[in-house]
């Protein structure tokens, strides 16, 4: 059996808890689109916040280049 898949233009991710932001994270560090939301107001932005802090930091550390980071960050 043969499966096709799509491309996958953007991501949806619903919780900006740790679970929610990471794979937020993970899918942004692809260049993936990822659109973020939560039931409580201000906690999606809380968390993109916080997912940009710590890839900034890697950034800072080599863990990361510039390149990397940039995508991360463009696709939050």
């Amino acid at each position: 059996m043969r499966m096709e898949t799509a491309a996958r233009q953007r991501l949806g991710v619903i919780g900006a808890g740790a679970m929610g932001a990471g794979i937020a994270e993970a899918a942004a560090a692809r260049g993936i689109p990822v659109v973020l939301t939560d039931a409580r107001p201000g906690a999606a932005s809380e968390a993109i916040a916080r997912i940009r802090a710590g890839a900034a930091k890697r950034r800072d550390n080599g863990k990361l280049t510039d390149e990397q980071y940039a995508v991360l960050a463009g696709a939050l």
